[in-house]
């Protein structure tokens, strides 16, 4: 399916189910806000600590189980606001599972992005030393600016890795959802092998609501109304994208299942 495809046949999922997909998307940002607050809130540092650790830890499968309901809606089963919060508490192991394994492949990319900035870091501190404490020479001054650029060029390369190497992963959870039954291992795997040769086609995909971003982020700054507009637009966008991803999801792995709302045979397909 091309991109035009892929959109207009979120569009046409979305139909009817707007409503519910935006309740959705709104108590999973409720239930994360205040998850956020508690921690926030609670003045002991070590109980703080945990707290924030327990944030940290929910998140995760919360994002999970947000998707997941999302792709039932898509597909055209009964789904509840509220589900997303069990999906995540019964797939806590399962989303960090996905988590942890795309961390180990993202090692290198993380540590060249590390390296760079240090390189960085160590060009201004050099170049600081200099200054206070031997006084500053063109010679010294040149050589600490090109080992900046030079921090600066490979932070951009190190960068543009991590990003075109994260997209081999961007299709995990998706893939969790319809195969729970899989290692962390072949889940990433999986998706790499979806994605590889259609990295640029799901940039494209994502590049195509910039739009819709930029026009929210225009009406943010509207006076009085503005924050309201911005999260009224984003809670109706989120949905859309959503939707679009699914669509490309299933169109790369050749399962598109879509069933009548009111049929009594609809079931999740995480356990």
């Amino acid at each position: 399916m091309t991109i035009s495809e892929l959109k207009a046949d979120a569009k046409r999922k979305l139909s009817g189910k707007l409503g519910t997909a935006v309740a959705i998307m709104l108590v999973y940002v409720i239930v994360v806000a205040i998850l956020e607050i508690i921690g926030t809130l609670i003045h002991n540092e070590a109980f703080s600590f945990i707290i924030n650790i327990i944030v940290v830890i929910l998140n995760v499968p919360l994002s999970f189980g947000l998707l997941a309901s999302m792709i039932k809606l898509s597909r055209g089963e009964k789904v509840g606001i509220f589900d997303f919060f069990t999906v995540a508490l019964e797939n806590v192991y399962n989303a960090w599972k996905v988590v942890g394994r795309t961390i180990l492949k993202m090692i290198i990319p993380t540590v060249l992005i590390i390296l760079s900035i240090l390189i960085m870091v160590f060009s201004v501190a050099y170049t600081a030393t200099q200054s206070v404490v031997l006084g500053t020479t063109s010679s010294s001054s040149s050589g600490s600016g090109i080992i900046f650029i030079i921090g600066i060029i490979a932070f951009i390369a190190a960068y543009v890795y991590f990003f075109v190497k994260y997209l081999l992963y961007s299709l995990s959870n998706y893939i969790l959802f319809d195969n729970p039954e899989y290692t962390g291992k072949e889940i990433v795997e999986k998706s790499a092998e979806l994605m590889n040769g259609n990295r640029w086609k799901f940039f494209k995909l994502s590049l195509s609501f910039i739009g819709w971003y930029l026009l929210i982020g225009v009406a943010m700054v509207v006076p009085i109304v503005g924050p309201i507009l911005s999260i009224i637009g984003a809670l109706l966008l989120s949905p859309y994208i959503t939707f679009a991803s699914i669509n490309f999801y299933e169109d790369l792995n050749g399962v598109v299942k879509e069933t009548p709302t009111d049929s009594n045979n609809s079931e999740s397909t995480v356990e």
